[in-house]
């Protein structure tokens, strides 16, 4: 519904040449455009040669903080900072202008008449005769309602100003004394509602990318009436985010219409979904799960009448064309974007890549199978037998490629669309971890996500929630560690070659700091390292290079979290012993000196956060 009626009532009321003796109620939700609406309506006044006073309540929480807001926009030049006149003129022309009735008893507060002090003021700093007065935020103010809506009617009963009140009304009736003090005050009450398309022409100028809005301007509409929260200050907020998305993309990502619209609803549906506390960024991770599992239980929920819809189902319901499988980025890349402004541009491309709308025939064969329902049938069979080769050889070397490819096939095997069993993907799957391994694939470690099992290059596994699916993934996990410490007896020959070159790079890479983490600081490298050897180069170093060589002791096991690296206790104990030894020989010596101070200042430390084999669990 149009705002219009409400403009021609308040331009009418404004220039009324009879003082009404009422105040106008606009009211309506936060972000339903009041303020935007006032805006309007002051600029109307003032091209009708009209003058108002706009004050905004938020926060101010004592009369003379309104006077002082009064004073300021009366008189913006003296009110600048510095100026020791702004003091003076709020006291006594501000004072003698307004005459505040506090007690609405008809008589001016003794603190009101204060005459003006002995200033050569033009006239319009003394003459506020016609002003329009309006105040937004009422609910946001900090003086008790009943004072402070007895201080405006101040204003409207016995010096005849016209008075607009600005305010979300759901808000001022939790005040038992509202209702009555508003029939003394109000006259009439109009409720603003949303003008979406008004609000877009400015919104979408805001953003520096009309081009790209305009064409959208529909889906942007859409989405915020499915929303059914009628905030435009969250939707400008949410249009202005995604336009420093949109800038950072290439123009091989943006010029695809279909991606950048299917982003920008994601985008939109998240953002608000946010701002309103319905779900978090970190919730985006759980949308396909959680459908999943409401739609295999819903029918036994509503047999025992626990019927209780997740986020996800409730997305579903309320966004045409929402769906949970297909989030375009994973879900550490939205938090990034939405939890901490985050834009890593070079990763949301690569994932974005490999979605249905930009993916070509020189993406990889999985990728374009993984978008199935983009192809024919005989694209489909052509496509699946080229991945199954590929399974069947081992030719797939990256992780998230074998996660990938054997969703699919678990999914293709179950719904008919290949001649292979479940056992038989199983086996070539293991075979290829078996080949993988052989081949060194797995020696170098690879830090995992808390969702590495659930998706990965922007897309979800398919079947990641099947039993089988995450048996698999355990599997190759154990085979990828089990690899990985076999090259720890390489590493400790490398570490060993860094402590006699570089003592205290040896240090950093054994422990984390505020400036990062070593590479090895929490897995147990040190028992590949015999102590004797690490004593040895620790004894041809000069004095003044142990204590850096020594300080991964001082840090390394003060996270009680890192239960693997406790296994190192009797490493540590075989060190202190042998460095003990090294110390009574060089009795009397500087370095045996060092040597004592070592064990003392680092050693013993280690071993005071590492408990002993005897110790309780906590």
């Amino acid at each position: 519904m149009s705002n219009s009626h409400i403009h021609d009532f308040a331009l009418e009321y404004c220039f009324s040449p009879t003082p009404p003796q009422y105040a106008l109620l606009l009211k309506g939700a936060w972000g339903s455009g009041k303020t935007w609406f006032v805006e309007k309506l002051a600029n109307a006044i003032r091209k009708k040669e009209g003058r108002e006073l706009y004050i905004s309540l938020y926060g101010l929480n004592s009369f003379s903080a309104i006077e002082y807001e009064f004073y300021r926009k009366l008189h913006p030049i003296l009110s600048n900072k510095g100026m020791e006149i702004a003091g003076k003129v709020l006291r006594g022309a501000l004072k003698a202008t307004l005459k505040v009735d506090l007690d609405m008893d008809g008589k001016p507060d003794g603190s009101a008449s204060i005459s003006i002090p002995s200033l050569n003021l033009p006239e319009y700093l003394r003459n506020t005769s016609g002003l329009v007065l309006i105040f937004d935020d009422i609910e946001r103010c900090s003086i008790k309602l009943s004072d402070l809506l007895g201080y405006i009617n101040h204003f409207v009963e016995h010096q005849d100003y016209k008075v607009i009140l600005v305010a979300n009304e759901d808000e001022l009736v939790k005040d038992e004394n509202y209702k009555t003090i508003k029939e003394k005050l109000v006259g009439k009450t109009f409720e603003i509602t949303p003008q979406i398309d008004d609000a877009l022409d400015n919104f979408i100028n805001d953003t520096g990318s009309e081009q790209f809005f305009e064409a959208h301007r529909e889906l942007i509409k859409e989405t915020h009436f499915q929303s059914n929260y009628k905030n435009l200050r969250h939707l400008r907020q949410a249009l202005l985010d995604f336009a420093r998305l949109e800038h950072k993309l290439p123009e091989d990502v943006t010029q695809s219409s279909e991606l950048m619209a299917h982003l920008l609803r994601l985008f939109l549906i998240f953002t608000i979904e946010i701002r309103h506390g319905k779900m978090s960024a970190c919730d985006i991770g759980n949308l396909k799960k959680q459908w999943i599992a409401y739609a295999v239980s819903e029918k036994r929920e509503k047999q025992q009448g626990n019927h209780e819809k997740p986020l996800a189902t409730t997305l579903v319901e309320k966004y045409r064309n929402f769906d949970t499988h297909d989030t375009l980025i994973e879900q550490d890349v939205w938090l990034d974007i939405l939890g901490s402004g985050i834009i890593n541009s070079d990763v949301i491309c690569d994932q974005l890549k490999n979605s249905k709308y930009l993916f070509t025939e020189s993406s990889p064969t999985w990728v374009r199978l993984w978008n199935f329902r983009s192809h024919t049938d005989d694209e489909f069979r052509i496509l699946v037998s080229e991945v199954w080769n590929q399974f069947e050889n081992s030719q797939l070397t990256a992780h998230y490629e074998l996660k990938h490819v054997f969703g699919m096939m678990l999914f293709f095997s179950d719904n008919g669309l290949i001649n292979k069993s479940i056992d038989q993907i199983i086996v070539t799957a293991k075979n290829c971890v078996t080949v993988l391994r052989k081949d060194g694939h797995f020696n170098k470690r690879r830090i995992t996500g808390f969702r590495d099992d659930e998706s990965a290059m922007g897309m979800g596994y398919i079947y990641c929630e099947r039993e089988e699916f995450r048996e698999f993934c355990e599997h190759l996990k154990q085979q990828e560690e089990e690899a990985y410490l076999d090259t720890f007896p390489t590493i400790s020959i490398e570490l060993l070659a860094l402590l006699k070159a570089a003592p205290s790079d040896f240090s950093q890479q054994l422990h984390s700091s505020n400036y990062g983490s070593g590479t090895y600081y929490d897995v147990p490298i040190l028992n590949s390292l015999a102590p004797s050897a690490f004593v040895e180069a620790l004894l041809a170093l000069k004095a003044n290079e142990l204590d850096g060589a020594c300080q991964f002791f001082r840090e390394r096991y003060r996270n009680k979290s890192m239960s693997d690296i406790v296994k190192e206790r009797e490493w540590v104990v075989s060190v202190k012993t042998l460095l003990e030894r090294e110390t009574k020989a060089r009795a009397g010596t500087l370095f045996g000196h060092c040597l004592k101070e070592i064990i003392n200042r680092s050693i013993n430390r280690a071993l005071v956060d590492l408990p002993s084999e005897t110790s309780s669990p906590s």
